[in-house]
């Protein structure tokens, strides 16, 4: 066999009798068994279909978990999937078994009216397969020492103790509504597993903490970190906070400053975006810095562009009478070789689709699947396409997309048991 010859290789599901041969594979691969045992044993949506292998004439050389999961993307929960665990055999790698696999991949995700696809990996390798850099890198840094020198901190009671299993249900509300305004944030149902934090076993310490007044509900949450790898020495890493008030909110930001301080650490860095509500505290009350990195490893892959858009119509509708757009406002589409044709008829929003390049008398607007994507995702808002390579905006649409597709900042939070 020479070099990039898959002759003899076939991409597909796995069965469910191939699940420990799939499991020995992940661990040649030096890939996490335990959260493969996750994956396909806890999650209820797991089918072993979900399981794509790479098979050599019986032998399993490469493999990728697609997990399918709800994904929000302009606050609209679509179908859409991870995509995770994705190895080659050492003894096979080289010989275009990766591509292969994700070839098999993409179309199974399509097949199966997924919306879109997330995956964290080398931006190189995936954009071959068209996934697109889109899911953001936040920071919020901030002296914890400031926090508590302000005068009327320590107002508010701050009695804390770690997650239990029955917090689990208000916590979980309370992660729906941190998140609702980021595109690419994954729901998380308020299942146990979900919940379950294994970062405790990867070296320093970590934790999720709650915030409760009485015997009263679940006020908010932290999901903090200390030590740990990617996170600068000096800094208590936060990378979730939800807060049922600005009081529990408050609470949330100087519970963080005092485990910063007993740790004699110099920063709390918070991971999420800038439009977070415990960002936008740390800023507003003691100057903390914000650090909006491009989009690197975090990726989305838009599967169905027309499912996409069927789902998003209504939201898109809301947001057109909102500014006040004219009805019969028209945008027409050609994203890559399809068209989509948007009309606002005053109470709603059609959507057409059609093969791209037809000549008619409407302007049309040209844009690459990159760009769409970006756009779909609010990483470049719809006033913002033109700075993007490729794309040709008719002047007559510049409006309508300015405020169908506002500016977001998408991010993915891996799951505690991630």
């Amino acid at each position: 066999m020479t070099e990039r010859d898959t002759t003899g290789a076939t991409a597909r599901g796995a069965r469910a009798v191939e699940w420990e041969a799939c499991r020995n594979l992940i661990q040649r691969c030096g890939l996490d068994p335990e959260l493969f045992d996750l994956l396909t044993r806890a999650d209820s949506e797991h089918r072993p279909e979900c399981l794509r292998l790479v098979d050599l004439g019986g032998r399993f050389v490469s493999f990728v978990l697609v997990v399918p999961r709800r994904v929000l993307i302009a606050g609209v929960p679509v179908d859409g999937a991870l995509v995770t665990l994705v190895g080659t055999d050492p003894a096979h790698r080289g010989r275009g078994f990766a591509r292969l696999l994700l070839e098999d991949t993409v179309a199974f995700i399509r097949a199966r009216g997924f919306r879109v696809a997330l995956v964290c990996g080398p931006p190189d390798f995936y954009a071959r397969f068209g996934f697109v850099s889109c899911l953001g890198e936040y920071a919020s840094c901030f002296d914890p020492g400031r926090v508590l020198s302000r005068p009327g901190a320590g107002g508010v009671p701050a009695i804390w103790r770690p997650m239990t299993d029955q917090d689990i249900p208000e916590v979980a509300a309370l992660y729906a509504g941190a998140t609702a305004g980021t595109p690419g944030t994954v729901l998380r149902p308020p299942e146990r597993w979900v919940w379950r934090d294994r970062s405790r076993g990867r070296g320093g310490l970590a934790g999720l903490a709650v915030w409760q007044v009485d015997a009263g509900p679940v006020q908010a949450y932290v999901r903090w970190a200390v030590g740990q790898a990617g996170l600068p020495a000096d800094c208590l890493g936060v990378s979730e906070v939800g807060a049922a008030s600005p009081t529990a909110l408050i609470a949330s930001l100087e519970w963080t400053a005092n485990k910063a301080l007993e740790a004699d650490l110099a920063r709390v860095r918070f991971g999420g975006p800038p439009d977070h509500l415990f960002s936008r505290l740390a800023y507003l009350r003691v100057g903390g810095e914000l650090q909006v990195k491009a989009a690197g490893a975090g990726q989305i892959l838009v599967t169905n562009r027309g499912l996409l858009m069927a789902d998003l119509v209504q939201t898109l509708a809301q947001r057109a009478a909102k500014a006040g757009l004219p009805p019969g406002t028209a945008v027409v589409l050609d994203v890559g070789s399809k068209r989509l044709e948007l009309l606002y008829a005053g109470d709603r929003l059609r959507l057409l689709g059609g093969r791209a390049g037809r000549q008619d008398d409407r302007p049309v607007s040209r844009l690459p699947v990159e760009a769409f994507t970006a756009m779909a995702l609010g990483y470049a808002g719809g006033g913002e396409l033109e700075a993007l390579p490729g794309v040709a905006l008719a002047a007559s649409h510049r409006e309508a997309l300015a405020v169908l597709f506002p500016p977001a900042y998408p991010q993915w939070v891996p799951a505690p048991y991630w």
